[in-house]
C-alpha cells in the first residue's frame, strides 16, 4: 500500500493542472470571441462606409449639373416706372390746360380747320379741364403701353436664347449660337458658318447688361462687335457673282426699304439667309457677304 500513495498523491497534481488550463482556455476564448467580433465589426463598417461612398460618388458622377437660372435681361425698373408714371402724368397735365391750349391756338387764324380748337375753347371751364385731365391720363397710357411693345426683352439660359419684342419672337438654341455681339444698336446671334440666327433692332437693353448675361451662362459674346464686319460689301443692281434669285431678292427688299415695310424687310431678309448670304442695312443702302464653312464648337 505504501509503493501506491505517491501515484496516487500525483494524479490530484494533475488532475487540478488539467482543470486550471481548461478553466484558463474557457476564460479566454469569452476575450478572443468578443474581440474577433469587433474586429469583425469593425471591417464591416469599413467595407460599408467604402461602399456607401463608392456608390455616393457614382450616383455624383452620374448625375448632371444643374443648370443655372434663367437670365432675363429687359426694360429696368426705373425707366419702367418713368414711362407709366411719365406719360401719363404728362397726358393730365396737358389734358388739364387743353382749354386754355385751344385759345391759345385759335388766335392764330392761319391756322386750317378751326372748328375743333374753336369749339373747345367755348366750353365751360370746369368741364373741359377735368375732361381733359381724363382724356391725357388715357393717352398718356396708349403711349407707355406702345413705348413697352418697342422695348426688347431678351432671356438667356443654357439652353437657348429667346428674343422679344411686341408680338415677334426669335429663338435660337445655344448649340447652334457660334457668337453673340452688338452691331449697331441690334443683337445679333451668328451661327458656326456664320449664319445670321438672330438679328434684333429697336429699344434694347445696355449692352453690358446684355454681355453680363451672355458670359454668364457661357455664350461666346464679342466686345468688339461683328468679327465679319469687313467682309460686306454693298449692293448694287447687276452685282455679278450672287446665286440665283438673289437679284431679285435684293431688288424686292430695296423697293421694301423705300416703303418702310419691317415685315417684308424681315421675310427678305430670312430669303436671302437661306441663300447663303447675310445682309445688312445702313439707311436704306444694302451691304452683303456669304457664309463660311462650320466650324464645329470648341468642346
Amino acid at each position: 500500500m505504501t509503493s501506491d500513495e505517491p501515484l496516487r498523491s500525483e494524479h490530484p497534481a494533475r488532475s487540478d493542472d488539467r482543470l486550471r488550463s481548461t478553466e484558463s482556455v474557457r476564460s479566454t476564448e469569452p476575450v478572443r470571441s468578443a474581440e474577433s467580433a469587433r474586429s469583425t465589426e469593425s471591417v464591416r463598417s469599413a467595407e460599408s462606409a467604402r461602399s456607401t461612398e463608392s456608390v455616393r460618388s457614382a450616383e455624383s458622377a452620374r448625375s448632371p449639373e444643374p443648370a443655372s437660372a434663367e437670365t432675363v435681361v429687359g426694360q429696368p425698373a426705373l425707366e419702367r416706372a418713368l414711362v407709366w408714371g411719365g406719360f401719363p402724368l404728362l397726358g393730365a397735365g396737358l389734358g388739364w390746360f387743353l382749354r386754355s391750349i385751344a385759345e391759345w391756338a385759335a388766335s392764330f387764324q392761319w391756322i386750317p380747320r378751326r372748328g375743333p380748337i374753336e369749339l373747345i375753347a367755348s366750353l365751360p371751364e370746369g368741364p373741359a379741364a377735368f375732361g381733359g385731365l381724363g382724356l391725357g391720363i388715357v393717352a398718356g397710357l396708349v403711349v407707355a403701353y406702345i413705348a413697352r411693345l418697342e422695348y426688347a426683352t431678351v432671356s438667356v439660359d443654357d439652353a437657348a436664347v429667346t428674343i422679344t419684342r411686341g408680338q415677334s419672337t426669335q429663338t435660337a438654341r445655344r448649340s447652334d449660337v457660334g457668337v453673340v455681339f452688338v452691331d449697331d444698336k441690334h443683337l445679333v446671334l451668328l451661327g458656326h458658318a456664320t449664319e445670321e440666327l438672330a438679328r434684333q433692332g429697336g429699344d434694347m437693353p445696355d449692352a453690358s447688361r446684355l454681355a453680363e448675361a451672355f458670359r454668364a451662362h457661357g455664350y461666346p459674346w464679342r466686345a468688339d462687335g461683328d468679327p465679319y464686319k469687313n467682309d460686306y460689301q454693298r449692293w448694287v443692281e447687276d452685282t455679278p457673282g450672287l446665286p440665283a434669285g438673289a437679284e431679285a431678292l435684293f431688288r424686292a427688299r430695296a423697293r421694301a426699304l423705300e416703303k418702310g415695310d419691317k415685315d417684308d424687310i424681315a421675310q427678305l431678309r430670312t430669303e436671302l439667309i437661306r441663300l447663303g448670304l447675310v445682309v445688312r442695312d445702313d439707311k436704306k443702302r444694302q451691304f452683303w457677304r456669304r457664309t463660311r464653312p462650320a466650324v464645329p464648337p470648341e468642346a
